[in-house]
């Protein structure tokens, strides 16, 4: 990935890994699901954990903060919703190409209930 450019005034490298803590203190600690608990976990937001691709899917574009209730008890942090809001999110982090660069970059086919595309915000509206 030497080739994607980022900003790197604007945030930390974002195919580093991080722990959950450093996360909380860089987004400002609250849950990026609700917007209401304390965030305290990482949540694989853009792109589902794999023990497979760990080192490519353990990366900072991929983490989103989580409160333990929006991550595992109720469905919040796996719904459409959620991945299409955090899409965007990491979009003006980071830059709508650089996203869709590292998604493209993952060396395996994403499964089509996975797919960034049918998140991306539309070109007419």
């Amino acid at each position: 990935m030497t080739d994607v450019v980022y900003d790197t005034n604007r945030t930390r490298d974002p195919f580093k890994d991080i722990s959950a803590t450093e996360l909380a203190e860089m987004r400002g600690y609250v849950c990026e699901i609700c917007n209401k608990r304390r965030g305290t976990q990482r949540h694989h937001g853009l792109v589902r954990r794999n023990k497979r691709y760990k080192k490519q899917l353990d990366v900072l574009i991929n983490y989103q903060l989580a409160c333990h209730t929006c991550h595992t008890e109720t469905c919040e942090a796996d719904s459409k919703e959620n991945h299409i809001n955090f899409y965007r999110i990491q979009c003006n982090r980071y830059g709508k190409e650089v996203v869709d660069n590292w998604i493209k970059s993952l060396p395996y086919k994403i499964p089509p209930d996975v797919q960034r595309a049918d998140i991306r915000p539309s070109n007419d509206g």
